[in-house]
């Protein structure tokens, strides 16, 4: 409403202004300036204009301070458990590492208990003879007397012996027996002091 008093009160001004001109009469004094008129009503919004051409983009900016470090969140509930992935190929066997070094020699064991005693091997083959020995000196004489009754007598009954007997007579006429003795693993030789080889005689 403003505007439209504005606008005539300009033109009215105009026209007064036009026919002065036209008359030959001298200039009157200006007259005082009217008031000022009531603003017009706002005129309707004019229909957008076409969107102008993007302008050049600037320059990147400097890096801006990094920002405070936020708090931190509380831990969330744990998921599942995932299934179980496919075995991988073995890998390839690495190199050999050195030798370490040699131990210790360990202490020595206890002795194994003695072994059964074997059986007795076959005979073996007879050797060839010997030569004939030089003739010996003579010796002392032998009686070969057969006594009247015969004795049995027990030389050594100490233990398991008696084994692998033998006899012979010396050459001092008097008997001579060898045997084994079983429990000491050991030979004996007993030597008779006299014909009958009782009741005394003499070890060796």
């Amino acid at each position: 409403m403003k505007r439209l008093v504005v606008t005539t009160l300009v033109t009215l001004s105009l026209l007064l202004f036009a026919a002065c001109e036209r008359s030959v009469g001298l200039d009157g004094p200006q007259g005082l300036q009217g008031e000022k008129g009531v603003q017009g009503p706002v005129g309707d919004t004019g229909p957008q204009s076409e969107q102008g051409i993007q302008g050049i983009q600037g320059e990147k900016g400097d890096t801006g301070a990094t920002g405070d470090t936020g708090p931190q969140s509380k831990q969330g509930i744990q998921g599942e458990k995932g299934d179980t992935g496919t075995t991988g190929d073995t890998g390839s066997q690495g190199e050999q590492g050195e030798q370490g070094p040699a131990g210790s020699k360990g202490t020595k064991g206890q002795k194994g208990t003695t072994g059964a005693t074997g059986s007795t091997g076959a005979t073996g083959s007879t050797g060839a003879t010997g030569s004939t020995g030089a003739t010996g000196s003579t010796g002392a004489a032998i009686s070969r007397a057969i006594p009247a009754t015969n004795t049995i007598t027990s030389l050594d009954t100490t233990g398991d012996v008696g084994s692998y007997s033998s006899v012979t007579i010396g050459t001092d006429g008097l008997g001579l027996i060898s045997y084994y003795d079983n429990n000491n693993l050991d030979l004996k030789v007993l030597h008779c002091e006299n014909t009958f080889c009782a009741p005394y005689f003499r070890r060796r």
